[in-house]
């Protein structure tokens, strides 16, 4: 039976016979594809979406450099008594030296105690005699203590502690004289002079012990106060008049003495990275002899200067066998990695210090 459809575009006689027309399937094919596109082509293509932010990453941590610290050219350190008369200037290993002591050895004329460890010089001095505060500063080191003789109280202690505690004496006036030598550059007594070679040899020869010297403590120290200049007054007569002072500038304290640059042999001028100053007391001694017995056991009062800053605190020492203590409201003073100075300071002499850099800033001002 068929069936007549009409108003369609096509007539279906019968519903078997048009699944069997290949064409058919054919034209059915195309339809889907047609309207699947259709559905499609309104939506957004994956492509086509707008991208998403990318999650913002927190960056990794810097690390902080590490700070090169250099190898010491000595295996242990020892000391120098180095003059400061004037005839002894310009003095040989200053620059070198690790720690220098700077004190009044008696009427302003100031004398100095060089520690090496990090740099071995090739000439050290003029070298002059000891004093019984150098000996208990030396103590605390227990390495080599290089002089010339000296006062009749350093001279008692010295003999003691060799034949007690086997302490490395190294004296020219006492059987030592091969490791030293006479210059002719000066008059004596202003022309004695050593190395580090010659010291190292004794070191050997006589089986003294060479170590490490007590750690200062290196880092950032919070606070401070601005100063760039501070000047020392070492109150004497005649040639004995030291007037002292350091300038910071370009990361270094520069040192002059009554006025002028105090300056090495090749002319290049002597700098401090850190700068300590410790107040104590003394007294005249010998009056036939005369020098000064500078307390340097006990604690006090000191300041400390650093990268152009300025801190208070005090300074400790309870047994010549221990270093000093530096301490900021109880807490070691921290220095910059380098060299030290330290000026210790007894009464008439005077210590000033400002900031010139600021017109209004009040001058520190304080007599020993």
């Amino acid at each position: 039976m068929s069936h007549q459809v009409s108003g369609g575009s096509f007539l279906f006689s019968n519903h078997r016979r048009y699944y069997n027309r290949p064409w058919l399937n054919f034209v059915f094919v195309l339809l889907l594809i047609f309207m699947l596109t259709a559905c499609t082509s309104g939506k957004k293509s994956p492509a086509a979406t707008e991208p998403e932010l990318a999650e913002e990453s927190t960056p990794l941590p810097q690390e902080e450099p590490v700070e090169e610290i250099p190898e010491p050219e000595l295996p242990g350190a020892f000391l120098v008594v180095i003059e400061n008369h004037p005839d002894a200037r310009p003095q040989y290993g200053l620059e070198q030296a690790d720690v220098v002591y700077e004190m009044d050895a008696v009427y302003g004329i100031s004398r100095f105690l060089a520690v090496f460890y990090h740099h071995a010089p090739e000439q050290i001095g003029p070298v002059r005699s000891a004093r019984q505060y150098l000996v208990d500063i030396a103590r605390a080191y227990q390495g080599p203590f290089v002089h010339a003789g000296g006062n009749v109280d350093s001279l008692q202690s010295l003999q003691q502690l060799r034949r007690q505690e086997g302490f490395p004496d190294m004296d020219e006036i006492r059987g030592a004289g091969e490791y030293f030598w006479r210059g002719k550059d000066r008059r004596a007594p202003h022309n004695l002079y050593t190395s580090s070679e010659k010291i190292l040899q004794a070191v050997q020869d006589r089986g003294w012990p060479l170590e490490p010297p007590p750690p200062l403590q290196f880092g950032t120290m919070p606070g401070g106060a601005s100063v760039d200049r501070l000047t020392i007054e070492f109150r004497g007569g005649g040639a004995g008049k030291n007037l002292v002072a350091y300038e910071y500038r370009e990361g270094k304290y520069w040192r002059s003495i009554n006025g002028s640059p105090h300056n090495t042999p090749d002319g290049s001028q002597l700098t401090a990275d850190n700068l300590v100053t410790i107040h104590t007391t003394s007294k005249l001694i010998h009056p036939s002899d005369p020098s000064l017995d500078i307390q340097v056991i006990g604690e006090g009062k000191a300041e400390f200067f650093s990268q152009g800053k300025y801190w208070e605190g005090t300074w400790r020492r309870s047994d010549v066998r221990e270093p000093f203590q530096f301490l900021v409201e109880g807490q070691p003073m921290q220095f910059t990695r380098g060299n030290l100075w330290v000026e210790i300071i007894t009464p008439p002499h005077v210590l000033e210090f400002m900031n010139t850099q600021e017109t209004d800033e009040e001058t520190g001002e304080m007599e020993s």
